[in-house]
C-alpha cells in the first residue's frame, strides 16, 4: 500500500476497518462505555495490551457506574479527605482547569443534576447505576475541592459530586498516548469514544489521519483531518437521551439539559482533555460566540447545525485534508 493510502486508511479506524501494515499494529476493545482503539507506529505489538489495561485501571478509578471507584468513594465520603492515586489527581486538576478556562461554563459538578434527569443507569448496561448517599450544596462546586498532590489525597466537599464524563474519556486517550511514548512507541493514536489524543510520529508527512464522523451518518466522514500532535474531541447533545428526549448534557447556568441547535462539535486543541472541555463550551453558547471564545481560547472548531450548516474557526481549514 502507497504511503499516503495507508495514512488516509487510519480515519477508518473510527468505524472499525483494520490498518494492515508492518509498522503499525492496533487493538480495539471496548471500554468507558465507548468503543475504543489504539494504534502504535514503529513499536511492537507487545505494547498494546498494557495500554488496554491501562485505559481500563483509568476506568476503575473513575467510572460513576463503579460504586467502588476513587471518584465516587470520593463523592460519597461525607466530605472527609481521601487518598487517591496520582491519575485521579490529574483528573481532578484538569476538571477545575476547564471551570476556570471556561468561566464555569464546563462544569463536572453537576452529577445529581444528571440523576435528577433519569440518567442513573449507564445507556449501555441498565444494570450499572449511579448510587448518591449525599445532598447536593447549590453554594459549592469543583473549585471547592482540595487537593493535596504530595499526599495524593483530594477532599470533597460535602454536598459536592462530580462526573468524570467526556474529560474523563478525553483525559484517558492523552495519558495513555503518554504512555505509548514512554514505552517506546514512536507514534500513537488513542481512541475512546469521540475523544482522540495523537503523539509522535505519524506513518507519512501529512500526519496522523483522523476522520469526523457525520451527524446523521456514522458510516461515513463529514471531514477529515491531518493532525501531527494534539488531541480532538466530537461530542452532541443528541448523543444519549432520556425517556422525554432530553440531553445528557446538563447547561451550568440553568442546570437543565442543555437545548443548542447544535447536532455536532468537533474540537482540536493541544491535547483531548481540552478539546473535549471545549466541545461544551460550544454547546451552550450561541454559535458566533462559540467560535470566537474557541479561537480567544487558541483552539479550532467545527459546528454542525440541525440544517447541516457549518460554522468552523478561522484556521480550521488547516487541518483539512
Amino acid at each position: 500500500m502507497p504511503e499516503k493510502d495507508l495514512v488516509s486508511k487510519i480515519a477508518d479506524e473510527a468505524i472499525g476497518l483494520v490498518v494492515q501494515d508492518t509498522n503499525l499494529f492496533k487493538i480495539e476493545f471496548f471500554a468507558m462505555g465507548s468503543n475504543c482503539f489504539i494504534v502504535v507506529a514503529d513499536a511492537t505489538s507487545i505494547l498494546l495490551e498494557p495500554l488496554r489495561k491501562y485505559v481500563d485501571k483509568l476506568e476503575s478509578l473513575w467510572s460513576r457506574f463503579i460504586n467502588t471507584s476513587e471518584l465516587m468513594l470520593a463523592n460519597n465520603a461525607s466530605g472527609n479527605i481521601q487518598s487517591v492515586s496520582p491519575e485521579t489527581i490529574r483528573l481532578i486538576q484538569e476538571m477545575q482547569f476547564g471551570f476556570q478556562l471556561t468561566s464555569g461554563i464546563f462544569n463536572p459538578a453537576q452529577l445529581h443534576v444528571s440523576l435528577e434527569h433519569g440518567f442513573s443507569k449507564s445507556k449501555f448496561d441498565a444494570d450499572q447505576e449511579t448510587h448518591l448517599s449525599e445532598h447536593v450544596s447549590a453554594d459549592l462546586g469543583v473549585l471547592d475541592i482540595v487537593i493535596d498532590a504530595l499526599e495524593n489525597t483530594i477532599q470533597i466537599p460535602l454536598g459536592v459530586a462530580i462526573d468524570a464524563g467526556g474529560i474523563g474519556k478525553g483525559l484517558a486517550a492523552d495519558m495513555t498516548a503518554d504512555l505509548a511514548i514512554q514505552l517506546g512507541a514512536q507514534g500513537v493514536v488513542v481512541f475512546i469514544g469521540g475523544e482522540v489524543c495523537v503523539r509522535g510520529l505519524a506513518p507519512g508527512n501529512d500526519g496522523w489521519t483522523i476522520g469526523v464522523s457525520h451527524p446523521l451518518s456514522r458510516n461515513e466522514f463529514i471531514d477529515v483531518l491531518a493532525i501531527h500532535d494534539g488531541g480532538v474531541a466530537t461530542s452532541g447533545p443528541r448523543g444519549w437521551i432520556n425517556a422525554a428526549g432530553e440531553s445528557h448534557i446538563i447547561d451550568s447556568r440553568t442546570h437543565e439539559p442543555v437545548l443548542s441547535e447544535i447536532l455536532q462539535v468537533t474540537v482540536v486543541a493541544s491535547c483531548s482533555a481540552h478539546a473535549e472541555i471545549l466541545t461544551k463550551l460550544c454547546m451552550a453558547l450561541p454559535i458566533s460566540e462559540a467560535i470566537s471564545e474557541v479561537e480567544r481560547i487558541g483552539a479550532d472548531a467545527l459546528l454542525i447545525d440541525d440544517k447541516l450548516k457549518r460554522y468552523a474557526t478561522a484556521s480550521w481549514e488547516n487541518y483539512t485534508t
